[in-house]
């Protein structure tokens, strides 16, 4: 796989800024909306929230090759552990 790394650092600092901003503006409609109405502020909020998981998404395909290849491997083996623990604590309650 070719390095992306300097190729796409401007494209990941502007996804990252557009997370920030994202985020700002949501709070911003958390703080008119929810008291008046936190059904109304959920169905506001989806689009937006829905926006900046693939823009996460983004970010992770982005820093791939910024992680070295073993460290990459120990994080996905940990988030294996961590779902199969969570999904062992939900079958337990």
């Amino acid at each position: 796989m070719k390095d992306r790394t300097n190729q796409q650092k401007p494209l990941l600092e502007q996804t990252i800024a557009s997370i920030g901003l994202m985020y700002e503006s949501l709070q911003a409609l958390y703080e008119d909306e929810y008291p008046k109405s936190s059904m109304w502020f959920a169905i506001m909020a989806q689009g937006p929230v829905d926006q900046m998981r693939d823009l996460l998404d983004d970010v992770d395909w982005l820093m791939e090759d910024m992680i070295p290849a073993g460290l990459r491997e120990q994080a996905a083996r940990l988030n294996e552990s961590e779902e199969l623990a969570a999904v062992a604590t939900r079958a337990a309650a």
